[in-house]
């Protein structure tokens, strides 16, 4: 087969590569190159489902009265990227409920019931927050 070509790194597509070597420098040699399209690597790569996008914003809307759309690319890109930081479709349902009895009936804090807000970089907070419901068990476990 003959010698490798050499690699001088100044080749030009369709060019024909020095063969030679300078004097008291290494020589590259070129072997064993595999291309890969995208579409090669898109089939190679391992795709996880997509978020639950409609579900979450269906639960968001019957809680608060509202219409958003779940095929909001904002909306989207919001809910991905807390699906790529470990959340799940019960994180985002704990969210809601949580911010919308605590917002639904605030005049000031209402209009922040949006997946703008909901799932931006509070999300981790928001999670932290406890339902009334466990506020109250526990007012009353207290007062026994």
């Amino acid at each position: 087969m003959g010698r490798p070509k050499l690699d001088t790194g100044y080749q030009k597509e369709g060019t024909k590569l020095d063969t030679g070597t300078t004097h008291g420098t290494q020589a590259h040699y070129i072997e064993n190159i595999t291309v890969l399209s995208n579409r090669d690597i898109d089939s190679a790569v391992v795709k996880s489902p997509p978020p639950p996008y409609q579900d979450i914003i269906e639960d968001l809307n019957n809680r608060s009265k509202r219409k958003h759309q779940w095929w909001a690319e904002d909306t989207k890109k919001k809910i991905k990227a807390r699906f790529n930081e470990g959340f799940t479709l019960e994180d985002f349902i704990y969210v809601n409920k949580v911010k919308t009895e605590e917002w639904l009936n605030n005049p000031k804090m209402d209009q922040y019931l949006r997946p703008k807000t909901l799932y931006g970089p509070n999300f981790k907070e928001y999670r932290a927050q406890r339902t009334k419901d466990e506020i109250e068990k526990k007012c009353k476990m207290r007062k026994r």
